[in-house]
């Protein structure tokens, strides 16, 4: 008898010896050992099937019609989906890493798709600060898309082809310090480019809002960089070097700004915008008492 049939080694199905050993074996460098512990080391192994380790904690490797994965359950897989990371090869010279938490029942599981096109001349991929993805690159998370985040100090995007470059912010928004757009930045029928909303400025001595159903004085910070004024102010003295009101100063422009100002009955004035952030009153005509602030924009220091 040998091997398992042997009963002193297999011990009718327990193993009594301390190990199985091949003869060269030797621990870390050579040959295998199947130990008596429920331990055991191999230089290689191929399995054609399926790998499962831990108890109620699952890892699969599997190698099957969808590509190659690697499966992570929590509990066990009969009771939820597993996450998973996949390599796959759709089309020749291009290559797709997938990562896919698991399946919880609540729609759609997050994923996030890397899709590369050919390797670059150096064969390396270039993960350094800042990150550049070129050829048929695809950023993916589907459904939370929140919990993705690739951070740089900057990142570039090219498109090679027609359609562009598409940033779909989901439920988290894409948040960038500058977006460069060579080729301009095309928005779908019905939507802006949102920016700061309405702030109300501190008015000056005896000027406020003019009322009547009319848009009070309020500042806006416009998505080009620039700045201006809205509504109708009413108060007196409207005297030249009178401060109408003041806003914060980081949105006033770098030089002084004058714009033309309607008034009441006919009459004008001009509006002095100045870096410090006030709107001032400058060659008022006699006996005004309101004027629209509306013709004031202006670009931001930094512009």
């Amino acid at each position: 008898m040998s091997g398992f049939a042997n009963a002193i080694l297999g011990g009718a199905a327990n193993l009594i010896r301390k190990a199985i050993q091949s003869p060269n074996y030797s621990p870390g460098v050579e040959g295998w050992s199947i130990n008596k512990d429920g331990t055991a080391e191999f230089a290689n192994a191929v399995i054609r099937g399926t790998i499962k380790t831990g108890d109620t904690q699952y890892i699969l490797i599997e190698s099957g019609p969808d590509g190659n994965k690697i499966q992570f359950f929590s509990g066990s897989p009969d009771e939820v989906s597993p996450g998973f990371v996949m390599v796959d090869q759709p089309v020749a010279g291009q290559a797709t890493l997938t990562v896919q938490a698991p399946d919880l029942g609540f729609g759609s599981p997050p994923a996030l798709t890397l899709t590369s096109g050919p390797l670059e001349t150096d064969n390396n991929a270039d993960l350094s600060s800042p990150y550049s993805l070129s050829h048929n690159a695809e950023i993916l998370s589907a459904f939370f898309s929140q919990l993705y985040d690739l951070t740089a100090a900057r990142i570039n995007l090219t498109a090679t082809g027609v359609d562009g470059i598409n940033l779909d912010g989901g439920p988290g928004g894409i948040n960038a310090q500058l977006l460069n757009a060579n080729g301009g930045i095309v928005l779908p029928v019905g939507e802006y480019i949102k920016r700061g909303g309405l702030g109300t400025p501190t008015f000056g001595t005896g000027w406020g809002a003019f009322g009547g159903g009319f848009q009070a004085p309020r500042y806006i910070e416009y998505p080009d960089r620039t700045a201006g004024l809205v509504g109708v102010a009413s108060g007196t003295p409207a005297t030249g070097g009178t401060t109408i009101l003041s806003f914060p100063a980081a949105l006033a422009p770098a030089s002084q700004q004058t714009f033309f100002g309607t008034c009441n009955t006919g009459l004008k004035t001009q509006l002095l915008i100045t870096p410090a952030g006030n709107c001032v009153l400058q060659n008022p005509d006699a006996g005004v008492t309101w004027v629209s602030l509306q013709a004031a924009r202006w670009p931001m220091v930094g512009f």
